[in-house]
């Protein structure tokens, strides 16, 4: 079965040019964080201020219950999947590389997770230093939504907050 899934981002007052996130990906087989831009415009929903993006089909959607020190290593998923932290907190380190990011469940807790076996020698490991829930969406047959690489690197604060283009 297969779901249409989308972005719901709150941002009344704010002009929805384009829609930023962190992405796990990979270059040359190695996995590397990376700020992305959905390529997709963004349709007002209605009149309250939702501002609404398509980005795919999802398929076997899960919630996940992850319990406190859960070590995950290394991880290389089938599909890409984006993922939602509702709530606790995610350290993502890259293999063999010093780069990582500590992901807090709520409005900054969205990475789109793409360093599949199919492209990734290396993949990330995962710790949960307490416990969390996050929402998983596999993308159907492992379709990226299409994007623009805005720089190598977790998203800025600043990048992520409502929605914008980098200045």
């Amino acid at each position: 079965m297969h779901f249409l899934y989308k972005t719901i981002i709150f941002a009344a007052g704010i002009t929805a040019q384009g829609f930023n996130l962190t992405a796990l990906t990979a270059v040359n087989g190695i996995s590397q964080f990376q700020c992305w831009q959905l390529k997709t415009a963004p349709a007002r929903a209605n009149a309250n201020g939702i501002v609404q993006w398509s980005v795919g089909n999802a398929t076997d959607m899960d919630i996940s219950f992850m319990p406190k020190n859960l070590i995950i290593n290394p991880s290389k998923p089938h599909v890409p999947i984006l993922t939602f932290m509702l709530s606790g907190l995610l350290h993502v380190t890259i293999a063999n590389s010093t780069e990582d990011v500590y992901i807090r469940g709520g409005k900054y807790g969205t990475v789109f997770v793409a360093d599949t076996a199919e492209v990734s020698k290396t993949g990330h490991h995962s710790f949960f230093p307490e416990d969390s829930v996050m929402v998983r969406l596999p993308t159907a047959d492992g379709k990226i939504p299409e994007h623009t690489v805005l720089y190598r690197g977790v998203c800025k604060d600043e990048h992520i907050v409502g929605v914008g283009l980098l200045p």
